[in-house]
């Protein structure tokens, strides 16, 4: 898992203060807010523009998470958010988490700008095998 200072692109950055007032906690995976109201404070302090450049920069470590990537490229705004809904929604139907899928696939569709990003859903109710045309 990379460090804090990987997602703030500030490798120097030290959380030692942060951990010793009780701000974040270690985790196994890594650091997380010790308290929801802790988070909340910080995300409303960052400015829209910081917020992008965040979530863009954490969209690139949960690489290997499909989901937790759409989220954070649709946070950032990214135009490949569309398709990264679409991957997250095929992962998810692949492990039969059908209403996660449909939901997944769902908010790619409102964000899909590109006609070759969208698809028909099937009349019989059943999901449609999802796939993007290049």
């Amino acid at each position: 898992m990379p460090t804090s200072g990987a997602l703030l692109q500030e490798p120097q950055y030290d959380c030692d203060t942060l951990v010793r007032n009780v701000l974040i906690r270690p985790t196994r995976g890594g650091l997380q807010f010790a308290h929801a109201l802790v988070r909340d404070g910080v995300y409303g302090s960052l400015t829209n523009a910081r917020k992008r450049e965040l979530h863009g920069a954490a969209a690139v470590i949960f690489i290997d998470d499909p989901v937790l990537r759409a989220e954070h490229l649709d946070r950032a705004s990214d135009p490949q958010a569309a398709r990264a809904y679409l991957a997250a929604a095929n992962a998810q139907a692949i492990l039969f988490r059908q209403d996660q899928a449909i939901a997944l696939a769902a908010r790619g569709l409102v964000l899909a700008t590109k006609a070759h990003d969208t698809f028909q859903p099937r009349h019989d109710g059943a999901l449609p095998h999802l796939h993007l045309q290049v």
